[in-house]
């Protein structure tokens, strides 16, 4: 019903599944509808997406389903109130109440139950065993898993526990820079046409990184890539600039570090400048230019004049 309302009919919502998986770099995926159920129960409503088998049913890798449920819990993360719920009655006190229970039985009054679990969804089919995704917030770090085709909960509920254990137990978020914190100095920013040539740059938030712990020093990279629209034909950003402009983004990574699972880290945050350049004057600007220009050569007086006024 849902995905009739959004895309008008079950095979169009299922293409814009695809574009969304696309656009998340998930590969390795056939999906035919929106319920995860073998394509006999569409064909049987007669919502079959075209030309797929009546024989088969959606499929994912384990990384696919980690990734669409780490995007689920960043975009909509009031989904956990409706996940850690364990038991609930619907249509109370009408003809058609119902009583049911949660089928995620790691949850803290569960039998499989594990400290930290608020989610995240069971699924069950002939194909594709006892298969569950889960995810636990610990130390303040969260952590999603996936297992897929298990034979029973002791499987599915067992093995995610021990995948927990193992996240947790050889993994840790740390904190590599906090808000105002200087960027690395060989980031410094190049100003044209100001005061100063350089002003150096401090992160406009806090920085999270997931790694293995360990006793040694981390030795963080960085990478600078500025916002296109405040550059000039020189690719240049110019003064005056206010402190605390916002200028670009720097992708961060602890060298060294390669995880190999999805990495759910902030490698990402923006940049300001760190003080006010304000505009050189004229004398200071054609100063500039001519030593440049006499360092580099110049052609004719035409450089000379077009570029001393420029």
């Amino acid at each position: 019903a849902v995905s009739e309302l959004i895309a008008g009919s079950e095979p169009a919502f299922v293409d814009m599944m695809k574009e969304k998986l696309d656009a998340w770099g998930v590969t390795g995926h056939a999906l035919y509808n929106t319920t995860g159920l073998p394509n006999h129960y569409a064909a049987e409503l007669g919502n079959l997406y075209p030309n797929a088998p009546v024989d088969e049913e959606n499929k994912m890798t384990a990384r696919g389903i980690a990734t669409v449920a780490d995007h689920l819990l960043d975009d909509y993360p009031e989904v956990l109130e409706v996940a850690k719920i364990e038991d609930k009655v619907f249509m109370e006190g009408s003809g058609d109440e119902i009583h049911m229970m949660t089928y995620n039985l790691m949850l803290p009054n569960q039998p499989y139950a594990r400290a930290g679990v608020d989610g995240l969804k069971t699924g069950t089919t002939d194909a594709s065993g006892a298969s569950f995704t889960g995810t636990a917030l610990q130390d303040d770090m969260r952590v999603i898993t996936v297992v897929i085709g298990a034979e029973d909960n002791d499987g599915r509920f067992g093995e995610t526990a021990r995948l927990m254990d193992f996240a947790f137990g050889n993994f840790e978020k740390v904190q590599i820079a906090s808000s105002g914190d200087a960027v690395a100095t060989e980031e410094k920013l190049t100003i044209a046409k100001g005061k100063e040539e350089t002003v150096g740059l401090i992160y406009n938030e806090d920085i999270f990184v997931v790694t293995p712990k360990t006793e040694e020093e981390r030795v963080v990279a960085t990478e600078l890539t500025l916002n296109s629209e405040l550059l000039n034909a020189d690719g240049l950003i110019e003064a005056p600039i206010e402190k605390g402009t916002t200028v670009g983004n720097v992708a961060l990574s602890i060298e060294g570090d390669d995880l190999g699972y999805l990495d759910g880290s902030q490698n990402e945050a923006t940049v300001a400048v760190e003080r006010t350049v304000e505009k050189a004057n004229f004398l200071v600007l054609a100063w500039r230019w001519v030593a440049n220009t006499a360092a580099n050569g110049w052609n004719s007086v035409t450089d000379f004049v077009g570029g001393f006024f420029s």
